[in-house]
């Protein structure tokens, strides 16, 4: 098939006639043997090069069946099995054939976004191949009889505030080129709970950059929150071609800036009753007495946002939290402020059961008030004051310690032991059994004196005398390998030994 391919892109390039009724016959059978997706988006390809209709009818006929075999993931991206390259070959021949067959294409709208979709998101491809592949198809994407997206994304920051009031979209062909004149409009922004809050928004061309389009969203300012916004991006000159410009879901945020309110610090004595101490953000306050571990510590505050200077909305946060910091030590303990039914924000601390959360630890601690949150402009940290506190079971006698997390102090030092050496027997058993093994060659060496060796038929060659030695070296060996070398040593030199003992005997 590649070939075929190549032979007919020759052909075309060169401006050579071509047989497109031998072609098709020959892409056929190539098929017929090997009905690959790659093989099939390449025949499409040469097909739509073809002059005669019934030639190219054959090949138009299989691309339905060949569209419903693409995989759909995450409902956003189809793409065929074997990759970018298999998947830009059929697309590609498919929008080939379909135009020079002058036919409707039997991909849908929802379908060549996904396709679209799919192939943006291989932008940052690698290879020089995968690169001209995006590249190829994504052009063809700006300029052909079917489908022209429109890519609508966020330019900039997409959350909000009095000193970022304004949304800018950018308004692109696939490869990120103007378009022509286009009216951007928002048919609506819903809230997170689906409700309408605005409706009919005209977004502004920006001036020196004819692909984006804004929209101050503070001239009526709408609460803090999440916000869905639809938009419709329409070309002045009506384009059924035109794909992927109508209702775009685009998320945005609108950021506040927290106030503080009611806040007071009531401190319940075990023996002269309730004190309560304002609070005024963001002033610190000082001279606080003492507070004892039979003593009751609570604090509590309203959040708030201004939406204009009549009113204010009551501020639901994802963290607000109290930290105890003491100042000697640098401990810190940090609790959940809770929210009541009234929107106020509280916690309280009966020292008397939770005192062992500061480790009993007296001392001076710094209070913070730590809030943040994603509606937030900036987070925000409050040092309320500095509090003395006695704690411990008998708060009199207990004296202030350094508290050090465990995970922070030095690790003791890692002393490596051997496993203890197994007892072994006396040495007079190794011994004996030494003895026992020698008793044979000792046997033998005593009736060799006994009965007498008989050396006469020994001839002294050269081959008799290299045998002889090499099978000494032979054994030698082995005790050296008993003693000190290893294994591949010990192969290395018995191969040298064993081609000496072989040749002396040959």
């Amino acid at each position: 098939m590649i070939d075929l391919y190549r032979i007919g892109s020759v052909l075309h390039n060169l401006g050579k006639p071509m047989d497109s009724s031998k072609l098709s016959k020959l892409l056929l059978d190539a098929l017929k043997r090997e009905e690959s997706l790659l093989n099939t988006g390449l025949a499409f390809q040469l097909a739509s090069r073809f002059t005669k209709l019934n030639d190219r009818n054959l090949f138009v006929e299989r691309i339905p069946d060949v569209i419903v075999q693409a995989d759909e993931i995450n409902n956003r991206f189809l793409q065929f099995e074997g990759g970018l390259g298999v998947t830009a070959a059929i697309i590609r021949g498919i929008y080939d054939l379909s135009a020079a067959h002058n036919k409707a294409i039997d991909i849908n709208t929802d379908q060549a976004i996904k396709f679209v979709n799919y192939f943006l998101s291989r932008k940052h491809v690698l290879t020089p191949k995968g690169a001209n592949d995006v590249v190829d198809i994504l052009q063809m994407y700006t300029d052909n009889k079917y489908h022209i997206p429109y890519i609508i994304t966020k330019f900039g920051s997409s959350s909000l505030s009095r000193n970022n009031p304004v949304l800018t979209l950018k308004i692109t062909n696939v490869l990120g080129n103007s378009i022509d004149s286009v009216s951007v409009s928002g048919t609506s922004v819903t809230n997170d709970k689906a409700q309408v809050v605005m409706n009919e928004i005209r977004f502004k061309s920006v001036t020196g950059d004819s692909t984006l389009f804004a929209f101050d969203f503070f001239e009526k300012p709408l609460p803090s929150g999440f916000f869905t916004l639809t938009v419709n991006a329409l070309p002045s000159k009506p384009n059924t071609k035109i794909i992927g410009n109508t209702n775009v879901k685009m998320g945005f945020a609108i950021q506040t800036q927290i106030k503080i309110s009611d806040a007071e610090l009531i401190v319940t004595y075990h023996d002269s009753g309730v004190q309560n101490f304002p609070l005024l953000y963001p002033k610190e306050i000082f001279d606080l007495p003492e507070i004892g571990y039979l003593d009751r510590l609570q604090l509590k505050f309203k959040l708030h946002t201004d939406l204009n200077s009549d009113s204010k909305k009551n501020l639901i946060v994802h963290q607000a939290f109290i930290r105890f910091h003491h100042t000697t030590t640098n401990q810190e303990i940090i609790f959940i402020a809770e929210i009541d039914s009234n929107d106020h924000y509280k916690i309280d601390l009966n020292l008397q059961t939770r005192s062992k959360e500061f480790n009993d630890l007296s001392g001076i601690y710094q209070v913070d008030l730590i809030v943040g949150d994603a509606l937030l402009m900036e987070p925000l940290k409050w040092t309320i004051g500095k509090i003395p506190m006695k704690l411990g079971s008998i708060s009199t006698s207990l004296e202030d310690v350094a508290v050090v997390a465990k995970e922070y102090q030095p690790k003791p030092e890692i002393s490596h032991i051997f496993r203890e050496q197994e007892k072994r027997p006396h040495a007079l058993v190794s011994n004996f059994f030494t003895f026992l093994v020698l008793v044979p060659l000792i046997t033998l060496f005593i009736a060799w004196v006994k009965i007498g060796v008989n050396l006469s038929n020994y001839r002294f060659n050269l081959s008799s005398i290299l045998f002889h030695s090499s099978l000494a070296a032979i054994f030698l060996l082995y005790g050296c390998f008993f003693v000190s070398l290893n294994m591949f040593q010990t192969i290395k030199y018995l191969t040298g030994l064993s081609v000496i003992v072989y040749l002396s005997v040959a």
